[in-house]
């Protein structure tokens, strides 16, 4: 996981803020004074910056947010000590979010996803950035199960030089299959991709595609994609508007 404070406050006040406000107004026109979404974020039980942030900004309410965090002991307590509403466990690449197994099942839908999983352990498999990405296809065909209509998800991952199977991305995304869907379409995309701006690229494409295939037809995206001090790796975020 990257640690760099001063990133992720780049991120919060630049990006993952102002889409939040983006999100409340449009989704809840008529609460201009009294707005409390309900939240899902990736912690590593050490930092709450963006629940911090986002209470402070009048957005949620403690007890509507999920927190999920890698199994350990000393990371939930300090977790419950931030007195949320509901706390998860695992690891969140392997689990099947979209069963009604899932811990999460009974607590979507929410209006504000936060996949940042750079908080989460080190994982420098050729896979992760596949599975990050099919998790995040698995937290929307979530939220089209339960029924909901708009949402704000911000997805934040390290790019780093190992490629990236552009081909398994589409089989695994495909092996979800929904009625009339005909596939994600990257082939504009190569084969195996290690270059950062094809790689952002590769993210927004399939982001929209998956928003596409559970009848989510309107979506922006705004991204950033920053330097990480004392390596080549980078740190990719996009915050996304959803809706109908």
């Amino acid at each position: 996981m990257t640690n760099s404070a001063a990133l992720k406050n780049k991120l919060m006040d630049e990006l993952w803020l102002p889409k939040a406000k983006e999100a409340a107004t449009l989704f809840y026109p008529k609460h201009k004074r009294n707005i409390k979404m309900r939240m899902f974020t990736l912690s590593a039980g050490t930092s709450f910056d963006d629940i911090t942030k986002f209470e402070s900004e009048k957005l949620i309410s403690r007890s509507d947010i999920v927190v999920w965090i890698i199994s350990d002991f000393v990371k939930r307590m300090r977790v419950e000590a931030e007195n949320v509403g509901a706390i998860c466990e695992g690891d969140i690449l392997s689990d099947s979010i979209h069963e009604s197994s899932s811990q999460l099942y009974d607590k979507y839908p929410c209006d504000i996803i936060n996949l940042d999983f750079s908080t989460q352990e080190s994982n420098n498999s050729a896979e992760r950035i596949k599975m990050e990405i099919v998790c995040l296809e698995k937290h929307i065909h979530l939220l089209n199960k339960k029924g909901s209509q708009c949402f704000a998800l911000f997805f934040t991952n390290v790019l780093d030089s190992i490629p990236v199977d552009v081909n398994g991305i589409v089989q695994t995304s495909n092996a979800i299959s929904v009625q009339g869907w005909s596939g994600l379409t990257l082939s504009s995309i190569s084969h195996n991709v290690t270059d950062k701006n094809e790689l952002k690229g590769l993210l927004e494409v399939s982001a929209t595609q998956m928003c596409q295939k559970y009848g989510y037809q309107n979506v922006t995206i705004t991204s950033q994609l920053l330097d990480i001090t004392g390596c080549q790796d980078k740190l990719f975020s996009m915050a996304m508007v959803v809706k109908r």
